[in-house]
């Protein structure tokens, strides 16, 4: 049986954090090499090991924002990936149904973009809704990132008695996420 383990990512060794980083560098290769995840990031990450190698990866960025006057705790995922070779076998999908249910029980709801083609798969595996009156905005820069200007479908779902009684006001605004100059989810 396929078990997808959970740490967050500022307290994994440092056998699973290079594990996750050669995992996403054979997913998406870049110069650089530093960890997966910004140290000012509070990352929760999810991942699947097959025979001592992590094969599957997904992260749930944990931040705080303000909608309309109200702070919410919310999770977006990200690098969600899986080695080509254990692709096709379901563990993606498994991966981002225990991230949402973490999501769930712990935060006021989670938000993140896909590219277009990726929405059904979010759907099929954890619920994820595409919200078209939803803009994500990555910090108040003028040149910041934005859902807006980008090939990308925002994906959401709403989990806390808190944030359902203002689902309104949630699913119908500009979400400014406070990340650093060229972060996104």
């Amino acid at each position: 049986m396929i078990k997808v383990e959970t740490v967050l990512y500022q307290q994994a060794s440092l056998k699973i954090k290079k594990q996750i980083n050669d995992l996403l560098q054979d997913i998406w290769p870049s110069a650089n090499d530093s960890e997966a995840h910004d140290s000012d990031l509070v990352v929760q990450s999810f991942y699947v090991m097959i025979d001592s190698r992590i094969v599957s990866y997904a992260a749930v960025i944990r931040l705080q924002v303000i909608v309309k006057d109200k702070l919410y705790q919310i999770g977006g995922l990200s690098c969600v990936a899986t080695l080509p070779s254990f692709q096709g076998q379901g563990l993606s999908s498994k991966i981002v149904a225990r991230a949402t249910k973490w999501m769930e029980d712990n935060l006021d709801f989670g938000v993140f973009t896909c590219t277009p083609d990726l929405v059904d798969f979010y759907y099929r595996a954890g619920n994820w809704k595409a919200m078209s009156n939803v803009v994500l905005i990555g910090n108040h820069d003028n040149d910041a990132l934005s859902s807006k200007n980008l090939d990308v479908i925002v994906l959401m779902r709403i989990f806390s008695k808190k944030a359902l009684s203002n689902y309104e006001e949630i699913t119908n605004s500009i979400i400014y996420l406070g990340f650093s100059k060229g972060q996104f989810i």
